[in-house]
């Protein structure tokens, strides 16, 4: 559920960025929306993968 959100939110971001930065150059519109949003949401699903692999206690078999 919380990825869910994330990805919502981020979605929900881009649109705002899109709007507001209309008459900004391509490459300032591109860093917020792919660079800055796109990792916020890139980054909540490598975090939820990462817990997931702690309780599994499937990391700690790799190592």
């Amino acid at each position: 559920m919380g990825l869910w959100l994330v990805n919502i939110m981020g979605s929900f971001f881009i649109g705002i960025a899109a709007a507001r930065l209309i008459n900004r150059s391509a490459e300032t519109r591109l860093f917020v929306s792919t660079g800055l949003i796109g990792s916020f949401t890139s980054f909540s699903a490598f975090s939820a993968d990462w817990f997931r692999l702690l309780e599994s206690s499937l990391l700690t078999g790799m190592m």
